[in-house]
């Protein structure tokens, strides 16, 4: 019992980070960067391409952690589904998965919720930006 419950979280740790990687390095799978078409495209548009804004950096780093917080969420879904249909019913592996799957669905709730407060954050922000971009280009009469 112990060395299956052993091979299990090896076999899980394996699959998390292969699934890390690809996640983190999906933009290289054609050998090609995206971010390198679309500064081309931007330069074409004569668009600002500054990257290095705390805007930028910010909308990044909440994008990647939404990610991997998106990514544990589907692993507890696939364990606490995983653990249901093998309970056999046992009615102690049953209530454990019904836990899993509950705080599953309370960590969905809550991604969703942070992602929505983000997002309408940031765009609060961007109008302010772009009213006082405009309001510093019209020229007073």
């Amino acid at each position: 019992m112990r060395n299956s419950c052993n091979t299990r979280k090896i076999f899980l740790g394996i699959i998390l980070i292969i699934v890390l990687v690809l996640i983190f390095n999906s933009n290289y799978a054609l050998g090609v960067s995206p971010k390198e078409g679309l500064k081309a495209a931007a330069d074409a548009a004569k668009l600002d391409t500054d990257t290095t804004s705390i805007g930028t950096i910010l909308g990044s780093l909440f994008q990647k952690i939404l990610g991997v917080m998106g990514l544990i969420l589907l692993i507890l879904f696939v364990i606490g589904g995983i653990t249901w249909m093998t309970s056999e019913g046992n009615a102690e592996k049953l209530k454990k998965a019904r836990g899993l799957l509950i705080h599953a669905i309370i960590g969905l709730i809550i991604i969703l919720g942070s992602y929505a407060l983000t997002k309408l954050v940031t765009d609060k922000f961007q109008q302010v930006i772009d009213a006082k971009s405009t309001e510093a280009i019209e020229p007073e009469e």
